[in-house]
Formats: structure tokens, sequence, C-alpha cells
């Protein structure tokens, strides 16, 4: 039952017919889902079909939510921490769907089928939008000016999609996520699938003119070949392909710099988030607060919650990224790693590809509550205690046992404080 009910839940996330559909136009079709889904989850824990919380990334989870609630309760606003909440819902509930839905192989195979089906109906609209000017629901493509090598103001077309994925920046970090997937099936000799949809997906990154989905692009295509292989081989073919990337990627990537003016005020975006924190380190100044205190949002996912959610926000916040990439050394870099030519291999360097892509792209925008990250975080938590049950390799006991390494994560949270402050200081 969970397993159709995520199939569902986010395929409405991406096509989101309630958006442009006549007949389904504005119908609360989606939140009334999410709570079909809730309720589900509850049946199935009370039942014991699933483990709530079995995995250490579930408390980091939970742990999130409390402190979105604390961040607003600390500064004695409680509608703020109902909102807030509610407007989180949708990642929390499509995280443990997903960790919690997929409870054997066949299904974790299956729903990377759907996340690449899903991408390339996404990148099918995004050529839509190009070729004939509007996608379906009548939607046009976004036409941001910019000065071109010669001085001149010139429109610059960047496709997207309904609601969350208006923002090209969005609708590119969600058609990155298949691409690993579809590189791994290439490998493997799987081609009828991947050479339809691999180029349809790259086209349509391009067509979002999204330096973060670049970015996001280059480093899961990187990660993946270096896992994938683990050797000089990997290495190459991720600097080749990299390379290329850069050289006939979109044009704006080639306006990332410090000096430029809206790197600038994104510094400076880093600066006012930093000063938040300073005012409010514990708790921060509440889910959503940033604008209120600056005009533009923080363009850092990290930046973001260490000003909205304080120390407690981001102790949770790495805490959720910190188990899974923990327990990369086992499977890739111990001694006895599974072998490089098993499709749970291949299977687990596309996670961490696409994982590594989003965390890398989060660094320049503010994504850190939509649901992206945290479906790829729940895919790679369920296929790693599939391949525990399967004895593809021994059990690891970071991601299920009761040592919750507050230490270490405490440890990263003050290096990221460190690090922002020493980064700032520098570019300012």
């Amino acid at each position: 039952m969970l397993f159709y009910l995520l199939c569902i839940y986010v395929s409405l996330y991406y096509i989101r017919p309630f958006e442009w559909y006549g007949p389904l136009r504005g119908l609360p079709i989606f939140a009334v889902l999410g709570i079909i889904c809730l309720l589900a989850l509850f049946y199935c824990w009370a039942t014991d079909k699933i483990r709530l919380f079995a995995y250490k990334t579930d408390y980091m989870m939970a742990g999130f939510v409390l402190a979105i609630v604390l961040s607003h309760l600390s500064n004695g606003y409680f509608g703020g921490a109902v909102d807030s909440v509610m407007q989180f819902l949708p990642s929390l509930v499509g995280y443990f769907l997903i960790a919690h839905g997929l409870d054997n192989r066949q299904k974790v195979n299956r729903f990377i089928l759907l996340l690449i089906v899903l991408s390339t109906y996404l990148g099918y609209e995004a050529w839509l939008q190009h070729s004939q000017g509007f996608s379906h629901g009548g939607l046009e493509p976004l036409y941001q000016q910019i000065t071109n090598a010669d001085g001149v103001r010139e429109p610059l077309l960047r496709v997207r999609w309904y609601g969350l994925f208006n923002d090209p920046n969005d609708l590119g970090l969600a058609l990155v996520i298949a691409v690993p997937f579809l590189i791994q099936r290439i490998l493997e000799k799987k081609y009828i699938i991947a050479v339809v949809c691999l180029p349809t997906l790259l086209y349509a990154i391009y067509l979002t003119n999204s330096r973060g989905a670049m970015l996001a692009l280059l480093a899961a295509i990187f990660t993946f070949f270096i896992l994938y292989y683990q050797s000089k081989k990997g290495m190459i073919f991720g600097v080749i392909l990299t390379g290329l990337l850069i050289v006939f990627g979109p044009s704006r990537m080639a306006e990332i710099s410090a000096g430029e003016s809206s790197a600038y005020g994104r510094i400076e975006a880093w600066y006012e988030g930093f000063q938040m924190f300073k005012g409010s380190p514990l708790f921060g100044v509440g889910k959503g607060m940033f604008t209120d205190y600056h005009a533009l949002t923080a363009h850092n996912s990290y930046m973001l919650v260490l000003a909205e959610l304080g120390a407690v926000g981001s102790f949770f916040f790495i805490g959720v990224f910190f188990y899974s990439l923990r327990w990369a050394q086992k499977p890739f870099f111990s001694k006895r790693s599974m072998p490089s030519n098993s499709q749970e291999h291949g299977l687990l360097a596309a996670c961490y590809g696409s994982l590594m892509g989003l965390m890398i792209c989060m660094f320049f925008l503010s994504r850190a509550y939509i649901l992206l990250p945290f479906m790829v975080l729940a895919l790679l938590t369920s296929f790693i205690n599939k391949l525990n049950s399967t004895e593809t390799i021994k059990p690891n006991p970071d991601l299920v046992s009761k040592d919750f390494q507050v230490k270490r994560i405490g440890q990263l949270v003050l290096l990221e404080i460190v690090g922002m402050y020493v980064l700032i200081k520098v570019l300012l």
C-alpha cells in the first residue's frame, strides 16, 4: 500500500496537474493525499508492517521539525510554528514514505524508473516551452534580462514548470537527480530507456540556464564516475565530462565569479545571515523569516538553516546527511567493498552522485526545506537497508545503531560556523 501511495505522491509533486489542468485546478488534491499518506504511515506502524524511526536519519528528520517549531516559539510566534510545519510537511511525508515504503529491491528499482519517467516528462514540457512558447496549461518560459559580452541588455529564456518548479533552478535540480541513474544504465548496457531520456534531460537542464543546476550536474557526474570506477579511470571520465559541460553549458556559467554583481549580492546575504545567527545563535530567527531581516534570501541552504533555525536546526540538518555520507566508507573505500561490476554498486554510486550534486548546489541556493534532497536521502537510506538485508555487504551499524555520533555532528556544525565566517571575511 505504501509503495503505491508514494508513487502517486511523488508523481503529483512533479507533474502538479492540480495547478494547470482545468477540472483539477485549485483542488486541494495534494494536501488531502498528504493526510492520507500520514494516516497510512501510522496505520502500518501500528500494525507492525513498518518500523518508523528504524534509522537514525528518521530521528534527525523529527529533530529538524522540532527545530522549526522552536525557531518560532523562542521568538514568541506560535502561529509561525504551525505555518512552518505545514509548509515543511510535504518534505517530511515524502521522506518517510520513501524510506519505509521501498521495502524490497524490486520496489527500489521501480521507484528509480518512476523518477526517470517523471524527470523526462518535465524535460518534455521544457522542450515545449522553448519550441512553441508555452507548455501544458499555457505556462510561458521566464525571460530574464542579462548583459551580453558587448554590454547590451537582452532577454534570456529560462524554462520552468508549476509550483515549486516555477523557479528554473528548482526545475533544473529535479532534472539532475535522474542523470546518474541513466548513465549507470548506459554503462550496464541497458540502452533503451537511457538513449531516449538522457538527451532529453540534458537539453532541458541546458534550457533552464541555471548555474545551480549545472553545478549540481557537474558534481553528480564527477562523483558518480569516481565511485563507479574507484580508479584513475573514473577521475579521467569525470574530468572530461565536466569539462565538456562547462564548455557547452548555459551562457550564464561564464558569469560565476565573486566580482559579478549577483555573486556579490549572495555574499552580502551570507553576511546578513551570519548576523542573524549571532543575534539568535541557538534557535535562529524563525523559519521563513530571513527576508524579514534582509531583502534577498540567503542563496545558501546551510547559511539559511543556520540563520533561521540556529545551531540546533543546523545540528539536525547536517545530521540527516551525515549518516548516509559516513556509511559510504564501507562499500566504496573499505578493503571489503562490493564488486565494482555489481548492479548494487552502480545504483549506489548513482544515488551518491545525485545526493552530492544536490548538496553542492545547495551551497549556492536556498533549498533547505524542499522535498528533493530528502527524497534522495530517503532513497539512499532505503537502498542501504536493502543491501544489508540481502547481505551483499556486511551490515553497517552506522545507519541503525543507537550511537548517534552527537559529538561528531556537533564538530561539523562548529566547522560550518567557522568556515562560513572565514569565507565571508575573505570574500567581502
